[in-house]
Parts: structure tokens; sequence; C-alpha cells
């Protein structure tokens, strides 16, 4: 009888311990504690989404990270790389977008490709979303907020790179790409 080969863990996935887990679900509490006390409500979206949900947010810059397969019915699905589009999914679906400014925060397992860059593949995200508000004070509240999270739990080396979407949306369409390419 042939000898069969040791099933070993997938390069960059990580076997979490006890007290792995354990830090990371305090210091998580931490942070979602400190958003809620500025009116963040905690949301929890599906681990699998239509993969349309990511392309249309991000394009062809996270087609290569999704880990995307058909389910049984044929849906095209992939597992969550990141929140923003699920969140923005979920406000839509429950009619919330109308409503106003919505403070949403998050706090999950994402699963990116190999060519994410990621040292490991799987990882845990916690962030906010603050939906509507249209001016600096709203980017102002989300950096303040982040610095507040991070500071809660010990970490005080910190910096904020901050970019604007909007302008490269407004560069790429000078070039009249398709939307996918954009």
């Amino acid at each position: 009888m042939a000898r069969q080969r040791q099933v070993q863990k997938v390069d960059n996935f990580t076997d979490r311990t006890s007290e792995a887990i354990t830090q990371s679900n305090y210091n998580g509490k931490i942070i979602l504690d400190a958003f809620k006390l500025r009116g963040y409500s905690l949301v929890e979206t599906p681990l699998l989404e239509e993969t349309d949900l990511f392309l249309r947010k991000s394009g062809g810059e996270l087609a290569s990270l999704l880990y995307e397969f058909q389910e049984p019915t044929g849906l095209s699905v992939s597992i969550r790389p990141e929140f923003t589009g699920p969140i923005l999914r979920y406000l839509i679906e429950n009619r919330s977008i109308e409503c106003g400014i919505q403070r949403l925060c998050y706090f999950g397992n994402v699963l990116r490709g190999p060519d994410s860059g990621q040292t490991n593949r799987e990882f845990r995200q916690l962030g906010a979303e603050l939906i509507g508000g249209s001016d600096c004070r709203a980017d102002a509240e989300i950096i303040s907020m982040a610095f507040e999270g991070l500071r809660s739990i010990g970490i005080d080396d910190t910096r904020v790179i901050v970019g604007d979407i909007g302008l490269i949306w407004n560069l790429l369409a000078q070039f009249r790409l398709s939307e996918r390419a954009q």
C-alpha cells in the first residue's frame, strides 16, 4: 500500500492558539466599545457575497484577490476580502442608506488571495464606516476614532495616510475606459 503524504496547513494561513484568540477578541472588544461610545452600531455581514459586489466596488484592483467560486445554484460568490462593499449592500438592502448619516462598525474574518501582499491571507479586520457624511468632519471623525481605538489597546506609534479615490476616478474617466478597466 502506497504511503500518503501528510496533509499540511496551506501557505500563508495561520493556526491560532487560545491565547492569540483571547487577545484578539479582547482588543476587538475594547476598540468596538470605543466606537459604540461614538454612536457606531456593530453589524455582521455574511462571509459569502455575490462576486459582483466586490467587482463593482473595486473593479480589477480586487479581482485578483478574490476567492471566487460558483455555488450549486450557479451564482458566482466570493469569500469577503473586505467589509466596505458588504456594509454598503447591507445599508441599501435595508433602505438604511436613505436615512441620513449611518455609523456602522464591524469585526470579522476576511480572506484575500495570494497576490494580496498580505503575510497571512486570512485575517481579522476591524473597522468603521461613516456613510452619508460628506464633509471633512466625517473623515476627521473616522481618523480620530482609529487613533483612539489603537491607543486604547496600547498602540501609540501610528501614522495615517489619506487618499482620495474621487481624484483617481476623475483622472481615469478622462481616458474613456470601461468601468471594469477603471
